[in-house]
């Protein structure tokens, strides 16, 4: 049996709803990306409050994420998008475009900000101050790459590679719940090393 959502349909309209109205009190409702790496002249809109960014290795995840995390002050640019020297000049000219609801701000309207990367450095254009009370939280970036090339996962890829029964845990029922809401997948058999 598939696994079915408690997430009623009524309530997801009503959160499209929400957005498409720009009834959240802080809200990043879009970026342009003019240019970043393989992106140009491209738009991503966050029409829901919950967002998964799916696609191949390479296929610019990370980019959206980088360019999304950069619309707030509280985040350097370089946490995502580092220069490798001097001479590198892969990011001259990149620039983003933010689209931001923030009520406390501006009650009744949508707040627009920059950042782009010229000269070689980053530069940010806003102004409207929304990052007093704005927290952003990054969590890292893991690359998915097979297991042996992981030098943290070699000693896991190899046919002698055992766990003791001790150390398997199940995964939480709170935590499976939340994942299976967001994903809409049941996680609960899951397990996991400690």
């Amino acid at each position: 049996m598939p696994f079915q959502s408690e997430i009623r349909p009524s309530q997801v309209n009503d959160l499209l709803e929400k957005v498409q109205n720009k009834n959240y009190g802080k809200y990043l409702i879009k970026i342009s990306i003019e240019k970043a790496r393989a992106f140009q002249g491209k738009s991503i809109s966050f029409d829901f409050p919950i967002t998964a960014i799916v696609g191949v290795n390479g296929g610019g995840k990370t980019t959206v994420l980088g360019a999304a995390a950069c619309a707030y002050k509280t985040v350097k640019p370089s946490l995502f998008f580092a220069k490798s020297g001097r001479f590198d000049s892969s990011m001259q000219n990149w620039k983003f475009e933010y689209e931001l609801i923030d009520k406390q701000v501006r009650a009744s309207d949508t707040i627009r900000r920059t950042a782009k990367f010229a000269r070689s450095k980053w530069s940010r254009e806003w102004k409207v101050d929304l990052d007093k009370e704005r927290a952003v939280a990054v969590f890292g970036v893991s690359r998915t790459v097979p297991a042996n090339e992981r030098p943290e996962l070699q000693r896991c890829a190899s046919n002698s590679f055992d766990v003791a029964p001790e150390s398997i845990e199940e995964i939480s029922s709170g935590v499976a719940g939340a994942v299976a809401s967001i994903l809409d997948k049941d996680i609960s058999a899951f397990s996991f090393c400690v």
